[in-house]
């Protein structure tokens, strides 16, 4: 099964795409939400006060890292296709690391 799915994103680009779109996200998300946060300053103080209950952007905060997470899962099987005829080896390290940073 996970052949199939890495040898899909292999050939297309929607991979990179997924890539772009979480990595991108990552970055703007906060600057978006912090005029909603009363208290909270994105220059300051840390994104995951954005995810607290106490916050009133936690819920849509929350879904987005689920998303974020979700496309650099994908992306990261792009990456894997593309760099597995350089190096089996360092093409699943490559695997392993974006996948336990998007989880």
């Amino acid at each position: 099964m996970i052949n199939n799915m890495v040898k899909s994103f292999g050939v297309s680009d929607i991979g990179f795409i997924l890539l772009l779109i979480a990595t991108i996200g990552d970055l703007v998300i906060p600057f978006f939400l912090a005029p909603f946060c009363k208290k909270y300053n994105h220059l300051t103080m840390v994104m995951s006060l954005l995810g607290n209950r106490n916050s009133p952007v936690h819920l849509i905060y929350n879904l987005w890292l689920i998303a974020a997470g979700m496309m650099l899962i994908l992306g990261s099987l792009k990456l894997h296709t593309m760099y597995l005829p350089a190096s089996n080896i360092l093409s699943k390290v490559l695997l392993f690391c974006v996948g336990l940073y998007a989880i």
